[in-house]
């Protein structure tokens, strides 16, 4: 994701969410943090996490004491997303759908019997 917070982003705020953050009771996996731009008052990060929860970055940012102004995935696993608009799409070239499955299949993610319908 590419999320722009305010105010600017301390150490142990980025430390935080790269060490993962309690959000709804629970803490979150640890993420990575990659500062793209800073500006006064504010910040542009590229933010990958490892789950999707329920507004989860935004959570994330505002136990911190950060307001999320901006936020757009950029990326699913190997997929990058370009420039499509909200509620656009486009379809997976074969290396992007290879990519995903064997992503899946390592992580254990993959039922048995969906090879064989893709």
């Amino acid at each position: 994701y590419r999320v722009t917070i305010h105010p600017s982003l301390s150490k142990e705020q980025r430390a935080a969410l790269e060490n993962g953050v309690e959000i709804d009771g629970k803490m979150t996996l640890p993420s990575e943090v990659r500062v793209v731009s800073r500006e006064e008052g504010r910040v542009v990060i590229e933010l990958t996490i490892f789950e999707g929860r329920n507004r989860q970055i935004r959570k994330m940012c505002e136990s911190l004491g950060l307001e999320v102004a901006r936020l757009k995935r950029i990326k699913i696993g190997s997929v990058k997303l370009g420039m499509l608009k909200t509620g656009d799409y486009r379809h997976l070239t074969p290396d992007e759908v290879h990519a995903l499955m064997t992503s899946a299949e390592q992580s254990g993610n993959l039922r048995r019997g969906l090879n064989d319908k893709i």
